[in-house]
């Protein structure tokens, strides 16, 4: 997949996220069987920012065309999702969470996987991609 529809791909899920963190925290917590208290409610609204930056973020970088920005850009999101898998993993072995974590395990597997894959199939260079009309 090119990197400008993975990054508008990952956009429109981020913002997606943010938008069901911030209205229904309390529904995705009870899918992971994770109690909705107070200190629940404050992480979980400060989480639907983060994915609200990190939407506009990687909306407004979906022209990149330097290789080494879109490299370090993925790479970025590689270890957010990795960490949050090893983490999810973590929580359910622990019974912090049931099995509804695995959803979000999946989903951030997938992410990480297409962005490990989008600089691998493509040889073209910094040059060529700056000859390309937007």
């Amino acid at each position: 997949m090119p990197f400008k529809a993975l990054s508008i791909l990952t956009a429109a899920l981020c913002l997606v996220l943010a938008v069901v963190w911030f209205v229904l925290p309390d529904w995705i917590l009870a899918n992971w069987h994770v109690a909705y208290l107070e200190g629940g409610a404050l992480v979980s609204r400060r989480m639907a920012c983060l994915f609200l930056a990190l939407g506009v973020i990687l909306f407004g970088l979906r022209h990149l065309r330097s290789r080494g920005t879109q490299q370090a850009l993925g790479n970025g999101i590689i270890v957010a999702c990795a960490s949050l898998i090893v983490l999810g993993l973590y929580e359910r072995i622990s019974h912090h969470a049931g099995n509804g974590i695995f959803a979000a395990i999946g989903l951030e597997s997938a992410i990480c996987l297409a962005f490990l894959s989008v600089g691998r199939f493509s040889v073209r260079d910094d040059a060529e991609l700056a000859a390309q009309p937007r």
